[in-house]
């Protein structure tokens, strides 16, 4: 399998567009639940799972050794997540902080 993935991965870094396609295809399920866990929301988990393949993507012409695309994918994944986490969490205390502030009229 993992030869499957990581030739296709070297045709993605190449820009062949269906290669990357299968591999969305491929990952689709395992990267969401690398996500699912950590953000708790299966609507928070398909959006993060959609800017994972995005940034993925982007910068896979960065990517040295496909062979690791497997590995540099739930990183993007997990460290999405995080921020997602952080940036969900930021705002529920913004909004606590809002309700004990006094209202200037």
């Amino acid at each position: 399998m993992q030869e499957a993935w990581a030739g296709l991965a070297r045709r993605a870094k190449e820009g062949d567009m269906e290669a990357f396609e299968l591999l969305v295809e491929m990952f689709k399920k395992p990267v969401c639940a690398v996500i699912r866990p950590l953000v708790r929301d299966w609507h928070l988990t398909q959006d993060v799972a959609q800017e994972t393949f995005v940034a993925a993507f982007a910068r896979i012409g960065n990517l040295r050794d496909p062979e690791r695309f497997r590995g540099y994918l739930f990183r993007i994944a997990r460290n999405r997540a995080v921020e997602r986490v952080r940036e969900v969490t930021a705002l529920r205390t913004r909004s606590l902080d809002a309700l004990s502030e006094p209202q200037i009229r």
